[in-house]
């Protein structure tokens, strides 16, 4: 994962369901939302076109 020995990631088990989806993100997004917005504008995208939600998440 990445350039560093010792890079780090964040963990965690889900279930996923039926029209759940997965997004990945850099450290470099995640590390600007420090007010959580990101989590807001996931909470409100549709699932089921992929190209549509990269547009929706990178325009939020």
């Amino acid at each position: 994962m990445g350039v560093l020995d010792d890079a780090e990631c964040d963990m965690a088990d889900v279930k996923l369901a039926a029209g759940d989806a997965v997004v990945m993100v850099s450290d470099g997004l995640s590390d600007m939302d420090v007010s959580d917005h990101m989590q807001d504008v996931l909470k409100g995208i549709r699932v089921g076109d992929s190209r549509r939600m990269v547009d929706d998440i990178l325009g939020a």
